[in-house]
């Protein structure tokens, strides 16, 4: 099969590829003569190349133009001194041609060492520069050429414009290049696509080698801005699903015997999960049919909560009005007039509960400057509290008793006691407050954060005090409530 040729220009597009992309670990030239330094070369980028599947194609071909050097023995001898560590293979082969007085160009099938009087017009390469928006515009002083300053609108119009509104004309691709020192040979162009910020220019590899230069600078100066999206999304699910059977059954004699008797239980430690409302069939004179459960050490409904919970001690001064703690009954079924008795319930229970939050907000900053992005409302506290004050004297209205054992006078107690107040305050901020520090990297694309998050919110009150009793049974109540909060807090470096 035929190996099929790919054009020059892709020809010379592999072969700059090749030497952007390999890199010489450790190059040194002491008076070393032009012909050993490209023999040399020659090698090192055949052991370079590995990524090259063809080993037949591995490296690149570095000659000396016979035609367009005047003693080619001559330029072959010429000493060249160099020493560079880590160096890419273009940079190695640009400073060996400059030490003597020569440089290099990219053909089809090799890389040609020529004077530097030759011309450079002969092999154009196209290559593509993703640049920032305003490379065009925000450059366009560079030369002669450049574009107008604004317009002002209320000027008086200029000689011989007929009253018509000047237009400010808008720099090509290759004027703007050309403004800036490009030269554009024969068959150069160059083009700006404003949509992606993609530049697509033909041009010779000097010419190029100054366009990345430029395109380097415009990337390195002017100020930068980065935008950052906060998104939160809270998502919560609570399931309660039960179903089970709820059993009574009342006393009887076992078969086969007249001393024993056998029945149901008691509820225990579990008194408290049923009530004669959760059982539908009772006797006319109260109590449920049955009477003694069998399923009493069963928990059912709220009563599978054990312990003290937190809205438990938040709700202490105002608890939620309590009804029956077993779940809801389906079905039941009762056998009244049988020996022994018993009742049936069947119990089921289907709750879902679901929250989703979602906010959302953005911040402009600059590189290495922290934001603070805030979403919050400022929640006042007391945090300290004056004690309780009695006062030193307590007096009131004299009365007489007169018994027929003689009689007397006393004084009744009148108490009034200063209560608790607060005497210092606190500002929380409840809600989301999100700080970012962002980091460009030099490619003006990654951003590193550093992230720091804060999501509170307020719960309720905790009382912590507790009443006075005074002697006469007056109470007083000592209310002492700081708050309860929820926070969630995240730091990191993305």
């Amino acid at each position: 099969q035929a190996e099929v040729l790919k054009p020059a220009n892709q020809q010379q597009a592999a072969i700059q590829e090749k030497l952007n992309r390999m890199t010489v670990p450790n190059v040194e030239f002491v008076g070393t003569p032009l012909q050993s330094v490209v023999e040399y070369l020659t090698q090192v980028s055949q052991q370079l190349d590995a990524s090259e599947p063809d080993p037949s194609k591995r490296g690149v071909n570095i000659v000396v133009d016979p035609q367009s050097v005047t003693n080619v023995a001559e330029a072959m001898q010429r000493q060249v001194t160099l020493r560079l560590t880590n160096a890419p293979f273009e940079t190695v082969l640009k400073y060996a041609a400059e030490q003597v007085q020569m440089k290099y160009r990219v053909d089809a099938y090799a890389v040609t060492i020529v004077p530097l009087s030759a011309a450079n017009d002969t092999q154009l390469i196209t290559r593509t520069y993703p640049v920032p928006p305003g490379f065009i515009s925000g450059n366009s002083g560079g030369g002669g050429g450049a574009a107008a300053g604004p317009v002002d609108p209320f000027a008086a119009p200029a000689p011989g414009a007929g009253g018509a509104a000047t237009l400010v004309k808008r720099l090509t691709a290759r004027e703007f290049l050309e403004n800036n020192g490009v030269t554009f040979p024969t068959g150069a162009l160059a083009s700006f696509n404003p949509q992606n910020s993609t530049l697509v220019v033909k041009n010779t590899q000097d010419n190029l080698s100054l366009i990345e230069q430029m395109i380097l600078s415009s990337k390195e100066g002017g100020a930068k801005l980065i935008q950052i999206d906060y998104k939160l999304i809270e998502t919560s699910d609570r399931l309660l699903n039960e179903i089970g059977f709820d059993w009574l059954l009342g006393q009887y004699n076992i078969p086969g015997s007249s001393d024993i008797f056998a029945g149901g239980g008691s509820f225990g430690n579990q008194a408290a999960n049923r009530g004669a409302g959760d059982y539908p069939f009772e006797f006319p004179g109260g109590g449920p049919v049955g009477s003694y459960p069998v399923t009493g050490g069963l928990r059912s409904g709220l009563a599978r909560q054990s312990g003290l919970t937190i809205d438990d001690v938040i709700n202490r001064d105002a608890p939620t009005l309590a009804g029956s703690p077993a779940a809801p009954g389906i079905l039941s079924v009762a056998g009244v007039f049988t020996d022994p008795q018993v009742q049936m319930v069947l119990r089921g229970l289907s709750q879902k509960k679901g929250n989703d939050l979602l906010s959302t907000a953005s911040v402009v900053t600059r590189p290495g400057e922290r934001a603070v992005i805030k979403q919050i409302r400022e929640f006042i506290y007391p945090t300290e509290y004056d004690p309780p004050e009695i006062p030193n004297q307590i007096g009131g209205a004299t009365i007489s008793v007169t018994t027929p054992a003689g009689g007397g006078s006393f004084t009744p107690g009148g108490v009034a006691v200063t209560p608790a107040n607060p005497a210092a305050f606190e500002t929380r901020e409840l809600g989301q407050i999100l700080e970012v520090e962002p980091a460009l990297d030099a490619d003006n694309f990654t951003v590193n954060l550093n992230l720091i998050t804060d999501f509170s919110e307020f719960s309720g009150f905790i009382n912590y005090g507790s009443p006075i009793t005074g002697r006469d049974q007056l109470l007083l109540d000592v209310v002492l409530t700081p708050p309860f909060f929820i926070t969630q807090e995240v730091s990191g470096v993305i």
